[in-house]
């Protein structure tokens, strides 16, 4: 799966079943931008995408562990 945040890594099934692999739905519900994969490594655009969504949404971009 190539996702940059946990947020846009979601999907609903047909059944209407979320399906969550990294805690998208908490990271949602506690306003929290935390990535999932190299994917900002090696697109830095998707940094500018992030700086966005926490500025529009008042998001906080999660620390690295």
């Amino acid at each position: 799966m190539r996702r940059d945040l946990t947020i846009n890594a979601m999907a609903q099934d047909a059944d209407g079943k979320i399906i969550d692999p990294f805690g998208g739905q908490r990271d949602l519900a506690a306003g929290i931008l935390r990535h999932v994969s190299p994917a900002f490594a090696e697109d830095p655009v998707r940094i500018l995408r992030a700086a966005r969504f926490a500025a529009r949404y008042g998001f906080e971009i999660a620390e690295e562990p």
